[in-house]
């Protein structure tokens, strides 16, 4: 025996540490990007801005005042940013508090605030002062001689950046939905489509049988029966031993009626329902994990020190969700309906739901009786998953945004500073495709390799965030490498795009510019 702190229970375990490595790295990713954008953006400005920087110099601005001059236009672009934010905060609250799982109010209190102003202060420092040091050392000269900078030392590394962490939120968000996407539509070995349950005690056998027969007469109810829990809650448990009464592992345990697993679509492999009281049935992994080979009916299990017959065994069905693995599972008959009782209903379902719960209110006014839906508890069981896949879309579109934003700022510096370059090859004979090509290829030699190495890093983290299942969609190294691709297409398309019009503007306009 040992004690722990209840935070500690929670903060140590695996899952829980799982997803908090994950969203830091998704976090980290996102905030460096963007950051590293709006210094790239700032850089390939420089040729436009250089010539004002040096018109201050001439009239006695120093490197420190350049500097805070960059820092306060740095300063003002993030608190529009923040008050942007704070109106989309409040105008989808519902979506955020529900991707966040907690409150705005507590998202922002006081002993939390200190993480969202640590960001902002690391985004005001490194948007405000890389740029800022950069156009400090512009020389006065740039009054008189068109500046432009030549090196790419600063650019292609944020662009760089920029490609790998889009191609791993594109990863990452498509493995996330495809397998949210599984685990809602896997076959759990049996049907919960139309079924709702509801827990309640009718007390004597009379009322039970009223209760019984009032649901059974409900003209849009399908079929009917009860068991003391269902599938999708676990079950309660039983320890099972050997014939010395030695503990061999837990199982769960239910008492249903005898038409239960008919009702819910669960299969029997062999034998039959249990009859008498001592009788019971056993799943596949119970007979499994008893070593029972293919001889499992007539055996005895001992349990809670009684001694029942193995009269029948079912398919294996899910019991809990697809992050526990295959429980055994073990089940004796009862004649008397209740506690949870199961009703399945006939089309249309969301209207016979409602219809359901009012007639209840009105047939055992002294009972709370609340149905809820089966499909829908399966579906919450997987929140944490659906969260975690809208965190990811909502992060994907910010990224792509973000790339676009940079990759647009860095092809039309590009563009203005090879300008004349351009011009010349026109003169020469060079062909529109052949220009764009150029261009292209320029921006290749940095996206193929991030690419690669972002697709790479969203496998691994996609391999560590699907061990919470156990059972897992399968996916290729053919679908990593058709992400890659379509980020490079898209990454083609937008070089293409900002490029048009100076590869086909009139040679003799760019040589007369310069």
């Amino acid at each position: 025996a040992f004690l722990k702190p209840i935070r500690d229970v929670y903060r140590e375990h695996k899952d829980v540490k799982r997803m908090r490595n994950i969203m830091s790295i998704l976090g980290i990713i996102i905030l460096f990007v963007v950051t590293l954008n709006y210094v790239l953006i700032s850089v390939s400005s420089l040729p436009h801005r250089a010539k004002a920087i040096g018109i201050h110099k001439c009239n006695g601005a120093g490197s420190g005042k350049i500097l805070g001059m960059f820092l306060l236009e740095t300063g003002v672009i993030i608190l529009l940013a923040l008050l942007l934010m704070g109106g989309i905060l409040l105008n989808f609250r519902e979506f955020f508090e529900d991707t966040a799982s907690v409150g705005l109010i507590s998202l922002f209190s006081l002993d939390r605030i200190w993480v969202s102003l640590l960001v902002v202060t690391v985004l005001f420092v490194v948007g405000g002062i890389l740029p800022g040091r950069l156009f400090a050392r512009i020389p006065v000269s740039q009054v008189f001689h068109r500046y432009t900078e030549g090196k790419k030392n600063w650019k292609r590394p944020l662009l760089f950046v920029q490609f790998a962490g889009v191609a791993f939120i594109c990863g990452l968000m498509y493995v996330v939905m495809v397998q949210y996407y599984y685990v809602l539509n896997k076959d759990l070995g049996y049907n919960p489509q139309r079924v709702v349950v509801a827990r309640t005690n009718f007390g004597n056998k009379e009322n039970c049988d009223y209760a019984q027969a009032f649901f059974r007469g409900l003209p849009y109810v399908e079929a009917v029966s009860s068991a003391d829990s269902y599938p999708a809650s676990n079950y309660s448990g039983t320890m099972i031993q050997d014939e010395n009464g030695q503990s061999l592992f837990s199982s769960r345990y239910c008492s249903l009626t005898e038409d239960y697993p008919a009702m819910m679509g669960m299969v029997m492999k062999e034998g039959r329902m249990p009859q008498e009281r001592r009788e019971v049935v056993v799943n596949e992994t119970f007979a499994k994990w008893m070593h029972w080979g293919d001889s499992v009916l007539n055996r005895m299990v001992y349990n809670s020190g009684s001694v029942c017959q193995v009269v029948g065994v079912l398919k294996d069905f899910r019991i809990g969700d697809l992050t526990n693995p295959q429980q055994p599972f073990l089940a004796m008959t009862t004649k008397r309906f209740g506690p949870c009782v199961h009703i399945r209903l006939k089309e249309p379902f969301g209207e016979n739901f409602q219809r359901l719960n009012k007639e209840v209110v009105d047939a055992f006014p002294r009972k709370t009786i609340d149905f809820h839906s089966m499909e829908q508890t399966i579906k919450e069981s997987y929140n944490s998953v659906r969260v975690f896949s809208n965190a990811t879309m909502l992060a994907t579109v910010s990224m792509f945004l973000v790339m676009l934003m940079g990759l647009i700022g860095y092809t039309a510096d590009e563009v203005l500073r090879r300008s004349k370059e351009i011009a010349i090859r026109k003169v020469n004979g060079a062909e529109t495709s052949g220009i764009l090509e150029m261009l292209v290829k320029d921006v290749l030699y940095i996206a193929a390799v991030a690419v690669i190495i972002g697709v790479s890093a969203a496998w691994y983290v996609n391999d560590m965030w699907m061990d919470m299942f156990t059972e897992r969609v399968s996916v290729s190294w053919a679908v990593y490498a058709l992400i890659a691709l379509a980020n490079l297409i898209v990454i083609v398309i937008c070089v293409i795009c900002k490029s048009w019009h100076i590869t086909n503007e009139n040679p003799v306009n760019s040589i007369a510019n310069e």
